[in-house]
């Protein structure tokens, strides 16, 4: 039976564009779980409340103890949103530049499926519907949720990410490692100001800056095996007040994005020993922040494997595409760390209708048969996983 009618496909798009226009900050997404629950419990999905956070879990139960998780996440950027449509957001500087919108949707749209199938009596295994909060802003709120239990007794765990650079029509995958870990860094650099004439007089921390940020870009290019992969970008640097005033400051801020844990360490070592040698060397000092951000996504090969074969039974070969690992990260590593699962790429973009801008851009949107794509693909995970009884 067919359950994605042209109702669904209507309302998956009026749920989208209602959370569209009310986006909410992360920590912040209190009215959207609001919301969310309000649909949820109109089609009967049991609510799974959490102290002090606006995550949640929607339960649908199965006819036999064994639980399914799949998760969606809720917040959204501080983006001014300059789109042009009818359902810009209404949030000023605030916006679902990511996808995360589209994500609920999905997510509900599967609920829907959910509780037509256990009307009939035909859902076997309970699934647990993960409302996350909180994946754009690092600690994030995965591990917040897998504290509070959010994961029950899920053997197994599914997420997705609507993805721009993908044409609408495809998902897209890989076994093993998907997503990089992402960490940030902060680097104070003190020297020792004076008049821009007498430079011999002073300890120039712009200069130290320029010398920092080229040494960086020497790390991945000379310490890094050229068969791994590893970024290493610098975001801003901030120094100085006026044309004719050597800067006695500096502040340089960036991420670094790697796959493999030895390179994620030798990276760090390579970089606290490279700043502090060069501020030695011209007599400032330092202060150097490292912050490690989300591990990489690593799904797990074998369930990666038959989710691509039970794709083939509902979309066409060409709509699925071996994915590369991207340098993005995401918190639903935190998840993959505690059961299996997958996570896969939906394809959102279409170049003949403009939908072209990437994630976090203030025009980003979406093409919103990517919802049907999604709610089809993880009903294919559910069938699949529901076949493997015990």
């Amino acid at each position: 039976m067919d359950y994605i009618d042209k109702q669904l496909i209507e309302q998956l798009s009026e749920w989208r564009r209602i959370l569209h226009q009310q986006p909410e900050l992360s920590n912040q997404e209190w009215e959207t779980a609001k919301r969310v629950k309000k649909w949820l419990s109109e089609m009967g999905v049991e609510i799974v409340e959490y102290p002090d956070i606006p995550g949640f879990v929607g339960i649908v139960s199965g006819l036999i103890d064994e639980e399914i998780a799949i998760r969606a996440d809720m917040d959204a950027l501080p983006i001014l949103d300059e789109k042009v449509c009818g359902y810009t957001s209404k949030n000023t500087g605030v916006m679902h530049a990511c996808g995360h919108d589209g994500h609920v949707a999905i997510l509900l749209g599967v609920a829907k499926v959910l509780c037509d199938i256990q009307r009939q009596g035909l859902l076997q295994k309970t699934v647990r519907l993960i409302f996350q909060h909180s994946e754009e802003q690092v600690p994030g709120g995965a591990r917040a949720m897998i504290q509070a239990g959010a994961l029950g007794k899920a053997k197994r765990i599914f997420g997705a990410h609507l993805w721009a650079s993908l044409e609408v029509g495809t998902v897209a995958m890989k076994p093993g490692v998907i997503m990089a870990a992402a960490d940030r860094f902060i680097i104070h650099i003190q020297g020792k100001g004076g008049h821009g004439s007498m430079p011999h007089q002073t300890i120039d921390a712009i200069l130290v800056a320029s010398h920092i940020i080229q040494g960086l870009q020497t790390i991945v290019s000379r310490n890094i095996d050229p068969l791994e992969s590893a970024v290493i970008s610098v975001g801003t640097m901030q120094a100085g007040t006026n044309f004719n005033i050597i800067a006695d400051k500096a502040k340089i801020t960036g991420t670094v994005r790697t796959f493999q844990p030895e390179v994620r360490e030798m990276i760090q070592e390579r970089m606290h020993l490279m700043i502090q040698s060069i501020c030695q060397a011209h007599g400032a000092t330092c202060e150097i922040s490292y912050m490690e951000g989300y591990p990489p996504v690593v799904n797990d090969s074998k369930l990666a494997t038959e989710i691509e074969q039970e794709f083939h039974q509902v979309l066409l070969s060409e709509q699925i595409i071996a994915m590369k690992p991207v340098m993005g990260g995401e918190d639903f590593s935190y998840f993959l760390n505690e059961i299996p699962g997958v996570y896969f790429f939906i394809g959102a973009g279409n170049q003949s209708t403009g939908i072209v801008y990437p994630q976090h851009h203030p025009k980003f949107d979406i093409d919103e048969h990517s919802l049907t794509i999604g709610v089809k693909a993880f009903l294919a995970i559910l069938h699949l996983e529901c076949r493997k009884m015990g």
